[in-house]
């Protein structure tokens, strides 16, 4: 199984523009080097708040030794964006 874990403290302004969510990985075998492809998501919404990300497209691929057919892609839940107020000019 190879795990992903958003990474915590993902956020943007009201109104601006979204970033790539980051993530790290772990439970590969030593020696191989995971490839992904697609992207993690968050739930839909624009008012400041605080959303859910989620798996997303996110998907394994091969990369040299490491197979994505041998792993079961496993998703860490609970970690959320934040879209903060705007400032007010």
């Amino acid at each position: 199984m190879l795990t992903v874990t958003p990474a915590a403290g993902q956020s943007k302004t009201f109104g601006g523009d979204d970033p790539e969510l980051a993530y790290s990985h772990g439970g590969a075998v030593e020696g191989e080097t995971p490839a992904f492809t697609g992207a993690l998501a968050r739930d839909p919404g624009e008012d400041a708040d605080t959303y859910a990300i989620l798996a997303g497209t996110l998907a394994l691929a091969d990369n040299g030794a490491f197979l994505a057919d041998n792993y079961t892609l496993a998703f860490t839940p609970g970690v959320v964006f934040t879209i903060g107020k705007a400032t007010s000019t």
